[in-house]
């Protein structure tokens, strides 16, 4: 089983501390058998002997293949065929495909989308999507966003709205989030203004 060299082979892999060989050094054997201490006994043996594996090429060949299918079964996998399919099964479901809503449902997918394409747009596009009729843009006029404000204000949960596309709005309209709220505010919250 020992290679001419006596160094590692396909299917087996050389402790450098006591000549045994293994398919994979184990943290069980280098705690045990040479006193390595239990945090990173891999880590730290391979720090020591300046060396990427320690396990077979048979072994490390398994492994690999045992992560891609959990990761096939987990549709954490990606191609950029995938991608595709993926974007071609959200449109026949009628699902949103902009791409906040995509973040939100499936962040993984917007990844492998700029992994493979670059953008979600080039993504959309490579589909045979037109990626400009799938972005959402909320019309927020003057009226709309006061009344956003009051009802959050009623809700309670006015504070949380700042980074929002209502807070945005908001600034944009308004010039700032405070302008904005103190547009809401019922007249008689609002401060008086004193000519000087």
């Amino acid at each position: 089983m020992l290679d001419a060299q006596g160094s590692d082979t396909l299917d087996s892999i050389l402790c450098r501390l006591c000549g045994r060989r293994f398919r994979s050094i184990s943290n069980t054997h280098l705690v045990s058998a040479h006193g390595f201490a239990p945090e990173h006994p891999i880590d730290d043996y391979k720090n020591t002997f300046g060396i990427e594996r320690a396990e077979c090429e048979e072994t490390r060949q398994s492994q690999v293949r045992s992560l891609e299918e959990t990761w096939g079964r987990q549709g954490r996998l990606w191609s950029g065929e995938r991608v595709l399919q993926v974007i071609a099964e959200r449109a026949a479901r009628g699902a949103p495909l902009n791409s906040t809503r995509v973040r939100g449902d499936h962040p993984q997918l917007i990844l492998a989308a700029r992994k493979f394409y670059g953008s979600w747009d080039r993504a959309l596009e490579a589909a045979g999507l037109d990626a400009s009729r799938v972005r959402v843009r909320a019309c927020w006029t003057h009226e709309a966003i006061v009344g956003a404000i009051r009802s959050l204000r009623a809700a309670g949960a006015l504070r949380r709205q700042q980074g929002s596309a209502l807070g945005q709005a908001a600034r944009r309209a308004f010039g700032s989030w405070n302008g904005a709220i103190l547009a809401a505010a019922p007249p008689s919250e609002r401060p008086i203004a004193v000519n000087a």
